[in-house]
């Protein structure tokens, strides 16, 4: 048997006292650990769902009404003839039966921007059955997202918030 292998739990045991006090003795910084969770939380959004994405964030024309199929053109033609004079929303389209973009006028007033979205996220659910459901509420003027409501299949909750 050589010296080397005689040695070496010698050595082993040298080697593992010398790193385990230097281990023990470096403890960890409480704010790097804090930054560091604070940047992960940063990265990856406040999203209510990061894996369920908005097809459109904004729009750029009117699109009177349309669906990406005969169900969802006569979902967003149902809603807006249900407001004929276009006092709430001033045009609707379906995208792929579980997303709804709805136009509403810049003077709509937070609470009832919140009923409308949940109330229609709840309606297309129970129209479009097992799917997850995503409505976003665009501000007319601005052309931007003001409220997005997400409805659920396996929870059967809805999620709100305002995109302001």
């Amino acid at each position: 048997m050589s010296t080397m292998a005689r040695d070496l739990p010698a050595l082993e045991a040298v080697f593992f006292q010398r790193r385990a006090p230097i281990l023990i003795r470096r403890p960890v910084n409480s704010s790097l650990l804090c930054l560091l969770c604070a940047l992960l939380i940063i990265s990856c959004g406040a999203e209510p769902r990061p894996d369920y994405r908005s097809p459109e964030r904004s729009y750029q024309t009117m699109h009177v009404a349309e669906g990406t199929s005969e169900a969802g053109a006569a979902y967003a033609k149902d809603l807006l003839a249900d407001d004929p004079k276009r006092e709430a929303i001033t045009d609707a389209w379906v995208r792929g039966d579980d997303f709804l973009g709805v136009v509403v006028r810049p003077d709509i007033e937070s609470r009832p921007l919140r009923e409308l979205n949940l109330l229609l996220a709840e309606d297309m659910a129970s129209r479009f059955t097992g799917r997850d459901i995503e409505v976003v509420a665009y501000d007319e003027r601005t052309k931007e997202a003001v409220a997005r409501a997400i409805y659920l299949v396996d929870t059967g909750k809805i999620s709100y918030e305002t995109v302001r």
